[in-house]
Formats: C-alpha cells, structure tokens, sequence
C-alpha cells in the first residue's frame, strides 16, 4: 500500500475510494500516490527550470521560478494525467 499523505491534500486528492465490481466485498482502490506526485512535481520543476536557465538570462531565468512551479504543480497534482 503506497504511503499516506503527509499534508492533507483538497478536492479529494490522495484518497482511498471503495467500490464493488460484482464481487461481495469492495475493493479498496487508492486512487493517488503521493510519492509520485512529488517525483512528477520535482522532475517537471527541475527539467523546466534547466530550460528556463540555459534559454533565458539570469534574472529572467530566476524570474521565471515562479511560472514554472505553477505549471509543474499542476502538471503533478491537478492534470490527471498519470
């Protein structure tokens, strides 16, 4: 069973959902896991940063931070992609 959250997460995130499939017992499914979300979220802050870094100037580049944690938090936790 992957590990719980260790900050409550809103809209449901990183919840246990029960459900029966024709069977008599339901299935408990987890529906996040949260040690990947924070490895999407890093991964995807870092490679951004790094392009940001090598394309832009300095201050841009460090002025740019602050989008690309926005976008890497909502590729992580908000897309439903994975």
């Amino acid at each position: 069973m992957p590990e719980p959250c260790r900050t409550p997460r809103p809209f449901g995130q990183c919840t246990q959902t029960q459900f029966s499939v024709g069977r008599a017992h339901p299935i408990l499914e987890v529906r996040y896991n949260c040690a990947m979300q924070r490895k999407v979220f890093w991964l995807t802050f870092t490679a951004l940063g790094i392009v940001a870094d090598l394309i832009l100037p300095f201050w841009w580049a460090l002025g740019a931070s602050i989008p690309v944690g926005m976008l890497a938090w909502w590729i992580a936790y908000r897309s439903d992609w994975f």
